[in-house]
């Protein structure tokens, strides 16, 4: 799923039995990791042997598809503990939209780009939104005023 605090195609991610962030060290140096945490922020630095004079690396993504997640499931509210009546809807869960996005460690000496590797190409899956829908019609036909539909009216 893609995150909000970063760049598609350049968060990394620990899922205990599914997925770990494994790295290596492909220097012939030592590098010194420090993590630090300042209230809800993680913030973890590798430091290394300096590169040379002039070059940089940076990490490049290109989003190359949006993919756009089917319609809405309605989900009826048949006991009524979410939404009651029939013209009342709140959403359950937001749909999100897919990513492909290929990401490349590019190596720039005086700005001049001299190298471009492929390093992952994630899709990060479309969501299906889910929307709750009561089931009982309202007596007379009411339809209550505006912004009062006792959902978020989606």
């Amino acid at each position: 799923m893609a995150v909000s605090y970063v760049d598609a195609g350049t968060d990394a991610a620990v899922a205990y039995d599914y997925k770990d962030l494994v790295f290596k060290n492909n220097t012939d140096y030592p590098i010194f990791i420090e993590g630090r945490v300042s209230g809800s922020t993680v913030v973890v630095s590798i430091y290394g042997y300096p590169l040379e004079e002039g070059t940089s690396i940076e990490i490049v993504t290109d989003v190359y598809e949006k993919v756009q997640p089917p319609e809405a499931k309605i989900v009826l509210d048949t006991a009524g503990e979410t939404v009651t009546y029939t013209d009342e809807t709140k959403v359950k869960k937001k749909a999100r939209e897919g990513i492909k996005v290929k990401s490349y460690r590019v190596v720039k000496v005086n700005g001049e780009e001299v190298s471009r590797e492929l390093l992952r190409d994630d899709y990060y899956k479309e969501v299906q939104g889910e929307v709750y829908q009561g089931v009982t019609p309202r007596e007379g036909g009411a339809i209550p005023a505006a912004g009062n539909t006792g959902g978020d009216g989606q």
